[in-house]
């Protein structure tokens, strides 16, 4: 069960290194998934109210006393590409969302024909029962199935710090797994009203492609992490 727990697509070479098992990918839609996207990102996306990392984090934290829900109260605009979430090639559960996420202000470029601004994915993921809630979230910048890579796109690389830009949130470095290349920096973090949760701070340097991302989890998953000498 736990055995893909933690890694995300952007991330199996780095899961590989730090010895972390890695994330199922979508199974491939059968009601034109990609043109759904493509419609979205043009019209609509470019129109959302963009949310700082820092405060999308606050908002997917759960309430004290409640746990990650399929339907989070969320005071950030997203866009939810499914009403329920729906099963991966791996038997997992899994919503995504799409939604204008800024770091400290900066914004993912997609430059292809003319510059305009990307979107980020946001993950709800479970390899539990559906009826559980989500075990855990990813966000990463670029569209699903896309990514934010390569020589047509800018500005998708954010540090930890710009992740914990927000001074109410309060981080707390539990671990770092893997080496200067292809790593994972694992947070504790803590907000006044909101339940703690760890903050997966990850990057990597693969095929001289630079990527990082985030993923929520539970404070109980420390150990999946954090692995004892």
């Amino acid at each position: 069960m736990s055995g893909r727990l933690g890694a995300s697509l952007l991330g199996s070479l780095l899961i590989l290194m730090a010895g972390l098992p890695a994330v199922p990918a979508l199974a491939a839609p059968s009601h034109g998934l990609k043109d759904h996207i493509a419609r979205l990102q043009r019209p609509l996306l470019t129109h959302q109210p963009a949310v700082e990392m820092s405060d999308l984090i606050v908002d997917l934290m759960p309430k004290s006393g409640t746990r990650f829900d399929w339907e989070p109260e969320l005071q950030s605009s997203v866009i939810w590409l499914s009403d329920k979430p729906g099963r991966t090639q791996q038997g997992d559960f899994m919503r995504q969302a799409l939604a204008r996420i800024h770091t400290q202000g900066t914004a993912p470029v997609a430059l292809r024909r003319r510059r305009r601004e990307t979107g980020w994915t946001l993950k709800l993921i479970t390899d539990q029962p559906m009826s559980l809630g989500p075990r855990w979230i990813e966000i990463s910048p670029g569209m699903p199935g896309k990514g934010c890579f390569g020589i047509f796109y800018s500005g998708c690389l954010f540090t930890a710090e710009q992740v914990f830009a927000s001074a109410d949130l309060k981080p707390r470095l539990q671990c770092r797994v893997g080496d200067m290349f292809s790593f994972n920096q694992i947070y504790r973090v803590s907000y006044p009203g909101r339940s703690d949760v760890l903050v997966v701070y990850s990057y990597t340097n693969a095929d001289e492609d630079e990527l990082s991302w985030v993923e929520i989890h539970k404070v109980s998953d420390l150990k999946l992490f954090c692995k004892k000498s």
